[in-house]
């Protein structure tokens, strides 16, 4: 199908060998209006991320300037641009630590620095996690020494309490605490029992070691004969 296009001057009438002025259109401003694509296909900007996403009992919003300290295989976290997820290309700088979607969704997988990076065309937007306690839960439950062996057996240890959580059901992110990080989520993934040992031994005489409860983050100690679950921390 031909369309035949006619020029008209502000006299309305068509005129030949006119210079004609048009505006500059090889770049926008931040604040244009384009439908059918990206809020802004020229500027992509990281606002914050979204702890456990996918579990509306955990889910904690966190901005971009607060580093997530703790992380575990199978934590998942949702990356929040000014930008529609979908409509951007996402990819990591290392699967074997962390993956992500094609919506923005990030799974750990191991214990490492990760970029993930939303991009469309030539803008792009990154944003580093590098937790620096990696937690491996146990499907095995086992007393406290068995427990505190296993880990050291795998280069790894068992967290102390405050690592664990420093108070029950607060959530915040930069804590160095996997409860007030992750919350409830800690149960979406399999693990032992439902407290997980501390490294913090509270009552000699009675070799009585803290425990936290999954549950909620809350507290408390218990002798070392008891079988309980465990994560160690890398």
């Amino acid at each position: 199908m031909g369309v035949k296009i006619t020029p008209r001057t502000l006299t309305g009438l068509p005129q030949e060998n006119t210079r004609i002025e048009i505006e500059d259109i090889s770049s926008y401003a931040d604040g244009d209006n384009i439908p059918d694509g990206p809020v802004n296909p020229h500027s992509i900007n990281v606002l914050s991320y979204t702890l456990a996403p996918n579990d509306p009992n955990s889910l904690l919003d966190v901005d971009v300037s607060k580093k997530l300290t703790t992380a575990f295989s199978g934590a998942q976290l949702r990356v929040v641009t000014d930008n529609p997820a979908e409509e951007l290309e996402w990819s990591s700088s290392n699967d074997a630590i962390a993956t992500v979607s094609d919506t923005g969704l990030v799974t750990f997988k191991a214990k490492g620095g990760v970029k993930i990076t939303g991009r469309h065309n030539e803008v792009r937007a990154s944003i580093i996690f590098n937790p620096q306690l990696f937690f491996h839960f146990s499907q095995k439950s086992m007393n406290w020494h068995d427990a505190n062996d296993w880990c050291e057996n795998q280069g790894y240890r068992l967290p102390t309490a405050d690592e664990l959580s420093v108070q029950k059901n607060k959530r915040e992110a930069s804590s160095g605490s996997l409860w007030q990080e992750w919350g409830k989520s800690i149960d979406d993934v399999p693990h032992a029992g439902v407290v997980f040992w501390s490294s913090d031994l509270i009552i000699a005489a009675e070799d009585a070691y803290d425990y936290m409860y999954t549950k909620d983050g809350s507290v408390t100690s218990n002798t070392s004969d008891r079988s309980e679950g465990f994560a160690c921390v890398e």
